[in-house]
């Protein structure tokens, strides 16, 4: 049954299956696409067989976050996340072998990307982060940890390479879980600000955004997804389905800028140095001719006489 079924084409494949002696009907997509507010989206579901995923380089992008409190300063890194899952239209699915919940998505033909948000308080998030690297085998240089940041303002958003967990308890975790490889992964850190008192960190960390800084939370998730767009795109990957949503990195159009303005000079110096060279051709012509017109004068001048 198993190639013969397969090899069914239609778009759909029910697929029984048992476990523990008992039956059950899975829903399976034999393509992986749906179409999404006017574009098309390559979605796979963490249901589907793993062995689908060597095919791919895989990303893991992780929002750091405290289960249950998934609106507080905190918990901000899986509110990039949602964002980025909104607007692709994906839906998060409770994964155990993960400790959280996931979703995937096919950044182009050779990258896939995974995301996480831990089902686990913030100083534990580093078992999640673990078992989600094993499972789906993902290399640590291909994992972005998207973290609230006390030490920038709200909304100010960096990416930085390994380093220190500036005493951000879930990036200390995940640290202790990875160990030394921990130090090839990018931390994409989002300013919340810092209270005037040290005394009151904890109490600020763990509650929610104010009506008054919405405003600065939304630019600060919209510069998260940028500045993940723009990093990937620098590491070689096609963002398009990315671009379409956040835009191009400016560097680029800069680029592209200057290479359009360097080639309108080039075509502008062909065609002056063209215009001289016609120029210089018209007038040598027309000294010839009044050479020759000279000549003739003077020849006739001769036979006058």
């Amino acid at each position: 049954m198993g190639s013969a079924f397969r090899s069914f084409p239609t778009l759909l494949r029910a697929v029984i299956r048992s476990t523990l002696g008992r039956p059950f009907l899975v829903i399976e997509n034999d393509i992986g696409i749906q179409i999404s507010r006017g574009k098309t989206v390559k979605t796979t579901s963490m249901a589907n067989n793993m062995s689908d995923t060597t095919k791919f380089k895989k990303y893991l992008i992780v929002g750091l976050c405290n289960h249950g409190m998934p609106k507080t300063r905190h918990s901000v890194g899986a509110q990039v996340l949602d964002r980025l899952a909104t607007d692709l239209d994906l839906k998060w699915a409770k994964d155990k072998n993960c400790a959280g919940f996931t979703t995937t998505f096919d950044l182009n033909e050779s990258a896939r990307v995974i995301m996480l948000k831990p089902k686990q308080f913030m100083n534990v998030n580093g078992k999640s982060v673990l078992k989600t690297v094993r499972h789906f085998n993902i290399d640590t240089d291909k994992v972005y940890l998207m973290h609230d940041d006390l030490d920038r303002a709200l909304g100010k958003v960096s990416i930085k390479e390994g380093g220190s967990a500036s005493g951000h308890n879930g990036v200390k975790s995940v640290q202790s879980m990875l160990g030394s490889a921990a130090d090839k992964m990018f931390k994409v850190r989002f300013g919340i600000g810092r209270p005037s008192s040290r005394d009151e960190v904890i109490e600020y960390v763990l509650k929610n955004f104010t009506p008054d800084e919405s405003a600065g939370v939304q630019v600060g998730v919209l510069k998260s997804l940028q500045s993940l767009t723009w990093h990937l795109e620098a590491r070689g990957e096609d963002v398009l389905i990315l671009t379409n949503l956040y835009g191009v990195n400016p560097k680029i159009l800069n680029q592209v800028r200057k290479k359009q303005q360097k080639k309108k000079e080039r075509v502008l110096s062909d065609k002056s140095q063209l215009g001289i060279s016609t120029a210089l051709s018209e007038e040598a012509s027309e000294g010839q001719s009044s050479e020759e017109q000279l000549y003739t004068g003077t020849e006739e001048e001769i036979k006058g006489r």
